[in-house]
C-alpha cells in the first residue's frame, strides 16, 4: 500500500505517520501483515513501514520476511515468480478429523508424560529455574510504571554505530543487548527520579527474548522465543560497573533451560492462573536486540538507508526498547504508551547520556510524543 506524506515531511513527521499506521487493526480475514510505502520525505527519499503480527513472526523471522523484498545490489535482475495455483479447500470430513485430533493431542501428551515419569520429572527439574524466574521470583518494586497499556503510542529513535557498541560491550564482558539494558536502566532511573519517586532501592524487571531455534542456517520462520525476566537495580553506579553487573546477571539467566510459555498452557483455567502469576511479577519493560543484514540492501534499485524496529506493547508493559543492526549501524527504536510516558524525552536524554558515559559517541535522536 502507498500513503503519501505531506511535502517536506521531516523524520519526526514520519514517526507520527508510523504511529498512525501501527494503530490500524489487522483484518482477521486477511494475512496478518501489511506493508506501506511512504513517499514525500526530503531529498526524494521513500520510507517503508512493515507491520507483522507477533503470532506469525518473531524478530529473526521478521527480518527474513523483510529480506525477501530486498536485493543485494541496485541492478539485481528481476526473476519472474513461479506459477502458483491455490490448493482446493479440504473436504468437511478432513476438517472434522483435524479438529478432533487437535483436541485429543493434549491428552496424548499427558499420557506420554504419565508413561515416562522419570523423563517427565527430569524435564521439569531442568525447566523449573526458568519457570520460577517468570512466575515466582521476587516481584519488581511497585512504581508509576506499573500500569496497563492504552491505545496511544509515543515513538523515539536513537542512532549510533554497531562497532562502537560492540567494542564497549566487549570491554566490559557484555553483549549488545546488555548495553541496551544499561541504557534502559539509565532512562528509567531518570524518569522515576523526575517524577519524585525513589530509585535507590528500586528494582525493575525487564523481559528479554531468548531464541528457542536450533542453531541452523537459512531462512527462519514463525515465532520461536521464550522470555527471560531480568531484575535490574536502579541505584546509581558507574557506567562500567553497571554494565558489568547487568552482564553477570544475564549470563547467569541465559544458562537456564527454557521452554515457551505456550507449551505450558493447556486450558482456560491454566491460562488464567499463569496470567495472574505473570502480572504479579510487574514486568513493565520489554527489550530486544535483533541482528540485521551486515551489507547494504536495495529495494527496486534504491538503497535502504536505515531500519528501525517498533516493538509491540502488551498487557502491563508500557515500554519497549528494541535495537536493530544494519550495515554497520545500530538503530534503537523506543515505543512507549503515551499516557504512561508523557516524559519519554527524559528517558531518551538519559539513555544518550549513558552512551556518552560508556564512551560511545553521542547519537542522533528523534522523539515524537
Amino acid at each position: 500500500m502507498t500513503r503519501a506524506l505531506p511535502p517536506g515531511t521531516a523524520e519526526a513527521g514520519l514517526l507520527t505517520v508510523t504511529e498512525e499506521l501501527r494503530s490500524e487493526r489487522f483484518d482477521p480475514s486477511r494475512p496478518l501483515w501489511r506493508m506501506w510505502l511512504l513517499p514525500g520525505l526530503p531529498g526524494g527519499r521513500v520510507a517503508m513501514f512493515v507491520k507483522l503480527h507477533h503470532a506469525i513472526a518473531d524478530g529473526t523471522a521478521a527480518m527474513t520476511t523483510l529480506a525477501a523484498f530486498l536485493d543485494p545490489g541496485p541492478d539485481t535482475p528481476i526473476t519472474p515468480a513461479p506459477p502458483w495455483t491455490p490448493a482446493l479447500p479440504p473436504p468437511d470430513r478432513d476438517l472434522l478429523a483435524d479438529s478432533i485430533w487437535r483436541r485429543l493431542r493434549p491428552l496424548g501428551r499427558a499420557g506420554s508424560m504419565l508413561l515416562r515419569p522419570s523423563r517427565t520429572l527430569r524435564h521439569a527439574r531442568e525447566a523449573w529455574p526458568a519457570i520460577r524466574e517468570l512466575l515466582a521470583e521476587q516481584p519488581a518494586t511497585r512504581t508509576s510504571l506499573d500500569r496497563m497499556v492504552g491505545p496511544g503510542r509515543s515513538l523515539a529513535v536513537i542512532r549510533t554505530g554497531l562497532d562502537e557498541i560492540r567494542l564497549t560491550a566487549h570491554a566490559h564482558g557484555a553483549t549488545v543487548n546488555d548495553v541496551l539494558l544499561a541504557l534502559t536502566v539509565s532512562g528509567l532511573r531518570a524518569v522515576l527520579g523526575g517524577r519524585g519517586e525513589p530509585t535507590e532501592d528500586t528494582t525493575v524487571r525487564v523481559y528479554v527474548p531468548v531464541s528457542l531455534r536450533p542453531r541452523i542456517s537459512g531462512p527462519q520462520q514463525g515465532n520461536l522465543i521464550a522470555q527471560m525476566a531480568v531484575p535490574l537495580a536502579l541505584r546509581e553506579s558507574g557506567a562500567g560497573d553497571e554494565l558489568r553487573r547487568i552482564a553477570a546477571e544475564t549470563a547467569k539467566r541465559k544458562s537456564r533451560a527454557r521452554t515457551s510459555l505456550a507449551a505450558l498452557i493447556g486450558g482456560r483455567l491454566t491460562r488464567k492462573i499463569m496470567l495472574v502469576a505473570v502480572m504479579r511479577q510487574r514486568v513493565n519493560v520489554a527489550t530486544a536486540s535483533i541482528p540485521g543484514p551486515t551489507m547494504p540492501l536495495f529495494l527496486a534499485g534504491a538503497r535502504v538507508l536505515e531500519v528501525f524496529p517498533v516493538l509491540p506493547l502488551i498487557a502491563n508493559e508500557p515500554l519497549g526498547v528494541g535495537a536493530l543492526s544494519y550495515a554497520g549501524a545500530l538503530t534503537i527504536g523506543v515505543v512507549a504508551d503515551r499516557d504512561a510516558y508523557p516524559d519519554l524525552d527524559v528517558f531518551i536524554a538519559s539513555a544518550c547520556q549513558e552512551l556518552d558515559r560508556l564512551g560511545v559517541p553521542t547519537p542522533l535522536t528523534e522523539v515524537v510524543p
